[in-house]
Protein backbone atom coordinates (compact mmCIF):
# COMPACT_ATOMS: atom_id res chain seq x y z
CA UNK A 1 0.00 0.00 0.00
CA UNK A 2 1.11 3.23 -0.90
CA UNK A 3 1.88 6.04 2.13
CA UNK A 4 -0.75 8.11 -0.42
CA UNK A 5 -3.54 5.38 0.13
CA UNK A 6 -6.07 5.13 2.79
CA UNK A 7 -6.19 2.00 5.06
CA UNK A 8 -8.81 0.09 6.54
CA UNK A 9 -8.50 -2.89 9.11
CA UNK A 10 -11.28 -4.81 10.28
CA UNK A 11 -11.97 -4.85 13.86
CA UNK A 12 -13.85 -7.87 15.12
CA UNK A 13 -15.98 -7.74 18.25
CA UNK A 14 -18.28 -9.87 20.10
CA UNK A 15 -20.92 -8.04 21.13
CA UNK A 16 -22.73 -9.82 24.53
CA UNK A 17 -26.58 -8.81 25.21
CA UNK A 18 -28.48 -9.35 28.12
CA UNK A 19 -31.56 -8.44 30.57
CA UNK A 20 -29.54 -6.78 33.22
CA UNK A 21 -32.32 -7.61 36.09
CA UNK A 22 -32.70 -11.14 34.63
CA UNK A 23 -30.30 -12.77 36.90
CA UNK A 24 -31.42 -10.42 39.94
CA UNK A 25 -27.43 -9.15 40.51
CA UNK A 26 -24.46 -8.54 39.19
CA UNK A 27 -22.35 -10.50 36.65
CA UNK A 28 -19.45 -11.20 34.16
CA UNK A 29 -19.56 -13.05 30.98
CA UNK A 30 -16.24 -14.03 30.26
CA UNK A 31 -15.34 -14.78 26.35
CA UNK A 32 -13.00 -17.43 25.65
CA UNK A 33 -10.86 -18.19 22.16
CA UNK A 34 -11.21 -21.84 22.71
CA UNK A 35 -13.65 -24.70 21.87
CA UNK A 36 -14.88 -25.08 25.53
CA UNK A 37 -15.25 -22.86 28.38
CA UNK A 38 -12.10 -23.74 30.53
CA UNK A 39 -13.03 -26.18 33.79
CA UNK A 40 -12.38 -23.87 36.91
CA UNK A 41 -13.78 -20.10 37.19
CA UNK A 42 -11.27 -19.35 39.69
CA UNK A 43 -9.05 -19.23 36.62
CA UNK A 44 -10.64 -17.86 33.87
CA UNK A 45 -9.28 -14.84 33.89
CA UNK A 46 -5.43 -16.52 33.84
CA UNK A 47 -6.58 -18.83 30.93
CA UNK A 48 -4.37 -17.98 27.37
CA UNK A 49 -7.79 -18.13 25.35
CA UNK A 50 -9.20 -15.77 27.98
CA UNK A 51 -10.47 -12.82 25.30
CA UNK A 52 -12.18 -10.35 27.73
CA UNK A 53 -15.77 -9.70 29.69
CA UNK A 54 -18.28 -8.08 29.62
CA UNK A 55 -19.72 -6.67 33.50
CA UNK A 56 -23.02 -5.90 34.84
CA UNK A 57 -23.56 -3.99 37.76
CA UNK A 58 -27.26 -3.90 38.91
CA UNK A 59 -29.12 -4.19 42.60
CA UNK A 60 -29.80 -7.52 43.31
CA UNK A 61 -33.30 -6.43 44.72
CA UNK A 62 -34.69 -4.10 41.57
CA UNK A 63 -36.70 -7.02 40.22
CA UNK A 64 -38.37 -7.04 43.55
CA UNK A 65 -39.35 -3.25 43.82
CA UNK A 66 -40.44 -3.62 40.39
CA UNK A 67 -42.78 -5.86 40.96
CA UNK A 68 -41.26 -9.19 39.75
CA UNK A 69 -41.76 -11.41 42.96
CA UNK A 70 -45.40 -10.65 42.62
CA UNK A 71 -45.79 -11.84 39.25
CA UNK A 72 -46.32 -8.20 37.89
CA UNK A 73 -44.57 -7.11 34.33
CA UNK A 74 -41.51 -5.01 34.72
CA UNK A 75 -39.77 -2.84 31.81
CA UNK A 76 -36.54 -5.21 30.51
CA UNK A 77 -33.45 -3.18 30.24
CA UNK A 78 -31.31 -4.61 27.57
CA UNK A 79 -27.56 -3.85 28.23
CA UNK A 80 -25.24 -4.55 25.80
CA UNK A 81 -21.09 -4.79 25.69
CA UNK A 82 -18.52 -5.27 23.09
CA UNK A 83 -15.76 -7.16 23.94
CA UNK A 84 -12.63 -6.67 21.10
CA UNK A 85 -10.55 -10.03 20.23
CA UNK A 86 -8.45 -8.87 17.29
CA UNK A 87 -5.16 -8.77 19.78
CA UNK A 88 -6.26 -12.41 21.18
CA UNK A 89 -6.86 -14.08 17.92
CA UNK A 90 -4.12 -12.83 16.64
CA UNK A 91 -1.71 -13.74 19.48
CA UNK A 92 -2.98 -17.15 19.55
CA UNK A 93 -3.77 -17.87 15.98
CA UNK A 94 -0.20 -16.35 14.61
CA UNK A 95 -2.64 -15.73 11.17
CA UNK A 96 -1.70 -12.18 9.72
CA UNK A 97 -5.07 -11.78 7.96
CA UNK A 98 -8.17 -10.62 9.76
CA UNK A 99 -10.17 -11.29 6.37
CA UNK A 100 -13.89 -13.06 7.44
CA UNK A 101 -12.58 -16.21 5.13
CA UNK A 102 -10.26 -16.95 7.80
CA UNK A 103 -11.92 -15.56 10.85
CA UNK A 104 -15.22 -17.06 10.53
CA UNK A 105 -14.16 -20.40 10.06
CA UNK A 106 -11.60 -20.31 13.20
CA UNK A 107 -14.53 -18.07 15.41
CA UNK A 108 -17.25 -21.12 14.54
CA UNK A 109 -14.97 -23.88 16.22
CA UNK A 110 -13.24 -21.19 19.35
CA UNK A 111 -15.61 -19.13 20.84
CA UNK A 112 -17.15 -20.24 23.80
CA UNK A 113 -18.02 -18.10 26.90
CA UNK A 114 -19.37 -18.36 30.56
CA UNK A 115 -21.59 -16.42 32.88
CA UNK A 116 -19.98 -15.91 36.46
CA UNK A 117 -18.74 -19.82 36.56
CA UNK A 118 -20.07 -20.67 39.93
CA UNK A 119 -23.28 -18.05 40.01
CA UNK A 120 -25.26 -18.22 37.23
CA UNK A 121 -26.32 -21.67 34.60
CA UNK A 122 -25.92 -20.14 30.90
CA UNK A 123 -29.12 -22.47 30.95
CA UNK A 124 -31.45 -20.46 33.23
CA UNK A 125 -29.91 -17.42 31.52
CA UNK A 126 -32.34 -16.59 28.46
CA UNK A 127 -31.59 -13.57 27.85
CA UNK A 128 -28.08 -13.76 26.61
CA UNK A 129 -27.37 -13.22 23.45
CA UNK A 130 -23.70 -13.34 21.96
CA UNK A 131 -23.35 -12.01 18.63
CA UNK A 132 -19.82 -11.98 16.26
CA UNK A 133 -19.36 -9.01 14.39
CA UNK A 134 -16.72 -6.92 11.91
CA UNK A 135 -16.11 -3.43 11.68
CA UNK A 136 -13.91 -1.67 9.07
CA UNK A 137 -12.23 1.13 10.38
CA UNK A 138 -10.83 3.29 7.88
CA UNK A 139 -7.81 5.40 8.46
CA UNK A 140 -7.73 8.56 5.98
CA UNK A 141 -4.04 10.03 5.25
CA UNK A 142 -3.42 13.03 8.05
CA UNK A 143 -6.55 11.52 9.90
CA UNK A 144 -6.06 11.31 14.15
CA UNK A 145 -9.15 8.77 14.39
CA UNK A 146 -10.06 6.29 12.01
CA UNK A 147 -13.74 6.40 10.44
CA UNK A 148 -15.78 3.23 11.42
CA UNK A 149 -17.92 1.52 8.67
CA UNK A 150 -21.28 -0.32 8.81
CA UNK A 151 -20.55 -3.33 10.72
CA UNK A 152 -21.05 -6.71 9.32
CA UNK A 153 -22.77 -9.25 11.72
CA UNK A 154 -21.99 -13.21 11.53
CA UNK A 155 -25.02 -14.92 13.38
CA UNK A 156 -24.01 -18.02 11.91
CA UNK A 157 -20.97 -18.02 14.70
CA UNK A 158 -23.08 -18.71 17.80
CA UNK A 159 -26.23 -19.53 16.43
CA UNK A 160 -27.83 -22.88 18.00
CA UNK A 161 -25.73 -22.80 20.51
CA UNK A 162 -26.87 -21.98 24.65
CA UNK A 163 -26.97 -18.11 24.54
CA UNK A 164 -25.94 -17.71 20.76
CA UNK A 165 -27.61 -15.41 18.49
CA UNK A 166 -31.12 -15.42 18.18
CA UNK A 167 -32.08 -13.78 14.87
CA UNK A 168 -34.44 -15.77 13.01
CA UNK A 169 -34.71 -18.10 15.43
Amino acid sequence: MSPSANSTLLEWSVRVRCDEHEIGGSLSVFIFLSNTVPPNPDEWLFERSFAGTFDLFTSSSYGQARGQASGEAYATNIAKGFIHINRKYLELTRQSSLEPEIVVPYLKQHLSWGADGKVVQLERFTSLEVTVLCTPLELPIGADYPIEGEPKVYPEITRGRLGGDKSGA
